[in-house]
């Protein structure tokens, strides 16, 4: 028997190797379908759920025959099945129910070039989501496939949130979902809150994914108070909370931001303030009352105990009747700032976009605007004598001084057909004739008659007007005032900024010692010994001898 050399040997056993790599399809095999056992391009093997909102999709797809058979050739063919050096297939996701869409990361699997695995987070809306998936190699061999994910309703967020502490005595309930909620599924059964002496009673407001409860009374200072929202929940689909969830709270001494007060008598006040906030006081004590509004309200009066207006930010202007606040269309998005009124069909807004707004007791208009204006305060004797006040922006700079924009203090007047500036001059604005720097802006405005008007605003500023002219009037104080309210001629308080409580005794005015160092906004009296202001979580009371803190709560 004739003996081959040892390379006659390796080369026939080389040419084996090529012949069964070639039989087992790794390289020149030209087919476009997978191999088996795969039947499909993609499929999907596990779905987990890392968070409420997003599902993670895993699975396996497939590199086409012809594209391996491109790369493989010989014996290198066998060695290539195990060092994953290809490039991987291309799977990308869409959720059809949300249109949100994006690409899985796709690597190869253990010891093979033709399965490659991938993985893909995607985020879920509540109910059915279909969510299609595609897989193409780079020859451009694959296929698609989807699956129903079925995404759950999700409590967003609380607040107070859980183990929040120094919550506002007037605080109320808010909770947020991912889907829009059915109000008919709000009740004290699947929203609740317990304090000291069991559930607490209130109103619900749902608006769209969000319900706020509004407790009726005012929370007991440094209290534990648990809230509850049960799987009784469920959006406008009728997908319910897959658990109930319960959170705690602490409450603290003082109320949340308070910014505007006004009363018709001494057991008839009402107070605003941020977000929605509307407090009442009848004489004996403090309610929260439901108005229905998430946004801060600025200033608040009325022609009776049932006939009341507050006003707020983004157009907002709520009306109550003597039983429940109810909104009414503004015409404006402007945040109103001030709202006074001679009689019930007579009532007057301002916004900070420089607008005046009328009311003839059922509907609401915007009655004259000033460009490059904010009003912050309005107030009149009569129909045709009313004031507003606030800041006017301009390209002309004072003398020797550069500012673009310059803010300058406005005042406008209306005679019964149209409002007017009185000042300051538009063409030379830093010309004032008060006797003051036209930038001190003016916030506040209030009068007794048509010869006895204040206004006030930044560094202590406060002017007064006699019936024919405005003069500066010194305050003594460099804060920026924020409210004004007087009873007499001689008996005018003013409050602003560090607590700032300063008073008019009929020949000057003196600063009052105060409880607090916080902003007051706003201030009110029903008697010389009977007077109120509220600020930054603040509400304070004069007797007549001495101001006080006053805690609302039970």
């Amino acid at each position: 028997m004739k003996i081959l050399p040892l390379s006659m040997h390796i080369k026939k056993l080389l040419a084996c190797l090529a012949v069964l790599c070639l039989l087992a399809s790794c390289g020149g095999g030209g087919g476009s379908v997978p191999p088996a056992p795969s039947p499909v391009w993609i499929t999907v093997e596990s779905v987990e759920f890392p968070s409420p909102t997003a599902a993670r999709v895993s699975g396996t797809a497939w590199v086409s025959k012809s594209w391996v058979g491109l790369h493989c050739v010989g014996l290198g063919c066998l060695f290539d099945q195990s060092t994953d050096n290809y490039p991987g297939v291309d799977v990308t996701w869409q959720n059809q129910t949300t249109g949100a869409s994006g690409s899985a990361t796709s690597y190869y699997g253990g010891g093979t070039d033709w399965e490659h695995e991938w993985t893909a987070l995607v985020p879920l809306a509540p109910g059915a989501n279909t969510v299609a998936l595609s897989a193409f190699d780079p020859d451009g061999k694959g296929g698609s496939t989807t699956e129903v994910i079925n995404g759950k309703l999700v409590l967003n967020a609380v607040d107070p949130a859980s183990g929040a502490s120094n919550v506002a005595l007037n605080a109320a309930i808010t909770v947020s979902f991912n889907s829009p909620i059915d109000p008919s599924s709000v009740s004290p059964a699947s929203f609740s809150l317990n304090g000291p002496h069991g559930p607490e009673p209130g109103s619900y407001t749902v608006n769209g994914s969000t319900i706020s409860f509004a407790p009726t009374h005012l929370f007991y200072p440094n209290t534990g108070y648990t809230a509850e929202i049960t799987s009784g929940i469920h959006d406008s689909s009728g997908l319910a909370l897959s658990s109930d969830v319960t959170w705690s709270f602490t409450t603290g001494q003082t109320v949340g931001t308070l910014l505007g007060i006004w009363g018709s008598s001494a057991d008839d006040i009402f107070v605003v303030g941020a977000k929605g906030t509307i407090l009442h006081y009848d004489g004996s004590g403090w309610t929260s009352m439901a108005s229905g509004a998430g946004y801060d309200l600025h200033s608040v009066w009325g022609s009776s105990v049932r006939d009341v207006y507050a006003v707020g930010a983004l157009g907002t202007i709520l009306h109550y009747n003597g039983v429940a606040w109810a909104p009414m269309s503004s015409g404006t998005t402007g945040w109103l700032r001030s709202v006074w009124g001679r009689a019930a069909n007579d009532v007057f807004a301002v916004d900070e976009s420089g607008n005046v707004l009328h009311s003839d007791g059922n509907t609401w208009r915007v009655m004259s605007g000033r460009a490059n204006s904010a009003l912050f305060g309005v107030w009149g004797s009569a129909a045709n004598d009313v004031f507003a006040v606030g800041m006017y922006q301009s390209y002309v700079s004072p003398p020797g001084v550069y500012c673009s924009p310059c803010n300058y203090h406005l005042i406008e007047h209306y005679e019964g057909s149209s409002w007017s500036v009185l000042s300051p001059d538009l063409s030379t604005p830093y010309q004032s004739p008060y006797g003051i720097s036209t930038s001190n802006l003016l916030y506040a405005l209030w009068g007794r008659a048509a010869t006895d008007v204040y206004a006030a605003g930044s560094d202590g500023t406060i002017l007064h007007y006699n019936g024919s002219s405005w003069t500066a009037r010194g305050s003594g104080s460099v804060n920026t005032l924020f409210g004004l309210w007087g009873r007499a001629e001689n008996d005018v308080y003013a409050v602003g900024d560090s607590g700032t409580i300063l008073h008019y005794d009929g020949s000057a005015w003196s600063t009052s010692p105060s409880p607090t160092s916080v902003r007051l906004t706003g201030v009110w009296g029903s008697a010389a010994a009977d007077v109120y202001a509220v600020g930054y979580g603040a509400l304070l009371h004069y007797d007549g001898t001495s101001w006080q803190l006053v805690h609302p709560g039970p």
